[in-house]
This record gives C-alpha cells, structure tokens and sequence, in this order.
C-alpha cells in the first residue's frame, strides 16, 4: 500500500538504508525477472491470493539464498475469534472466521503458514502472532481500532467494544500466544531446494 511504502521509505531514510520500491502489476513477475531482493513482504496479502504457495515459490525465484520473506496475515488460531464464534453461537448468529469470502480465501495458523514457507523454499526464522494495535506487524490496525485515551468517547456499545477488544487481545497475545494477527519471517534455502512440495 502507499501508506506502507512512504513508511518504509522514511524508516530507511532515518537509518541512512538505500531503497528502491518497484510497483508490479498484478499477477506479473516478468518485470521483476532481472531483480533479486534481499527482503520481501506481504503485509495481508497471503489470505487473498488463490494459489499462496505458487506465489511464494515465485517470490522465492527473486531471491538469493539467504534472502528474507516477511508475512503477516489474521490469525485462524486467535482467541479472540474463538470468544467471537461461541458469542455468537448462542446470539445465533453468523460466526467470525478469517476466511471472508471472496475477500480471504485462505486462513493460516502458525503451523500452516510455517508450513507452506518450508514447501516455498524457506526456513522459519521466527513465526508467531501479536494482539491488535501492535503497531509493529499491521500498522493500519492502530486506526481501525480506536482508544479510549484518543479523546474519542464511545457513543455506542459497539464503539466502546471495539475500543476495549485490543486489551483483551494483547491479553490474549501474552498469555495464551492466540493474538488476532500472525506474522512468520522465513530466509532463503539453496537453489536445490526451492519449490519443493515435502
């Protein structure tokens, strides 16, 4: 997104790091081709793509052994949405799930999305999850979930909810590893390796 661009782009002029941003058109590698990239990410992207496996091992073909590949994603496996679906359940209503047709086509929990790095020609470095607002792993989520300390004061139910959901899931994140978002960051294996379904 350009958001996350312009964040990068400030982020790197304060660490005195050269960047160079290439937008591609949907669906094209052909124009990255000559290309190699020390570090690719995918900021919920990994849940809307059909093929996500396709699409890893054709990022991993633009890297060099060694290189990094950040994801980031909801996470299938939060508490949260456990809470959220027996709520729901008993109001008899719809349940909450990551998958949201046709937007999510996938859902992904630490062990899938470890495991579909692995098959893409990855090593896990580091996987986990984290609680809404992080302002780490999905910076727009500081926007999409309000504070009460902001100087905005609930007027419904729902706003006052939607304010106290990022404690309880921090909560949740802490205790019980079940945060509402996952992120997985894999590193490059040799060229013997790559796109290889185990």
């Amino acid at each position: 997104s350009p958001q996350n661009v312009r964040q990068l782009r400030e982020a790197a002029r304060r660490d005195g790091t050269e960047i160079r941003a290439l937008e591609v058109s949907a669906g094209s590698f052909s124009e990255l081709a000559e290309h190699r990239f020390d570090v690719v990410t995918l900021f919920q992207v990994i849940e809307h793509v059909a093929r996500p496996f396709e699409l890893l091992a054709r990022l991993a073909r633009l890297q060099a052994p060694g290189g990094l590949l950040y994801l980031e994603c909801p996470n299938d496996a939060a508490a949260w949405g456990r809470i959220k679906n027996r709520a729901h359940r008993l109001l008899r209503a719809n349940a909450w799930n990551s998958l949201k047709f046709p937007e999510h086509l996938h859902g992904f929990t630490r062990r899938s999305i470890a495991g579909v790095l692995r098959a893409a020609g990855y090593d896990v470095v580091e996987c986990g999850d984290y609680a809404y607002r992080d302002g780490v792993h999905q910076v727009e989520s500081e926007f999409w979930w309000p504070r009460l300390r902001d100087g905005r004061h609930p007027r419904t139910p729902r706003e006052l909810l939607r304010s106290v959901i990022p404690v309880i899931d921090r909560a949740m994140s802490a205790c019980a590893h079940a945060g509402s978002g996952l992120y997985a960051l894999g590193r490059k294996r040799g060229p013997a390796t790559c796109g290889r379904l185990d």
